[in-house]
């Protein structure tokens, strides 16, 4: 495959680091998507029950032990920690795009202006 100048696309070519960013973002917008939903996405309906918890009827959602403020700490851990990873594929993403666009101003032929 070449890209626009006549060139084979490689690891290295800036076609291929900006689908390397455009992905990066990609699983960014999924990580921060979870990451929300753990935060605030939760349902925990007999919360004082505790037998009920793990029965096949009960629809809870984000709940992994009886009490509402374990849940809630567990929750937190985990949202913390995927748009934690949201941040580091951002800036993975937006770094491959600056590369990129480096590279293909390295790789562009230099014009020289005359004052003819």
């Amino acid at each position: 495959m070449e890209d626009k100048y006549g060139e084979v696309i490689t690891v290295s070519s800036p076609i291929f680091i900006r689908y390397f960013g455009v992905a990066m973002i990609f699983l960014a917008l999924i990580f921060l998507i979870m990451g929300m939903y753990k935060m605030y996405a939760y349902e925990n309906p007999s919360s004082d029950d505790e037998y009920e918890l793990f029965s096949e009827d009960y629809e809870a959602v984000n709940a992994y032990v009886g009490g509402d403020a374990y849940n809630y700490i567990i929750n937190a851990g985990l949202a913390t920690a995927n748009i934690a990873i949201a941040i580091l594929f951002t800036i993975i993403g937006m770094g491959s795009f600056v590369i990129a666009e480096m590279k293909e101003r390295n790789n562009q032929p230099e014009t020289t202006q005359s004052n003819v």
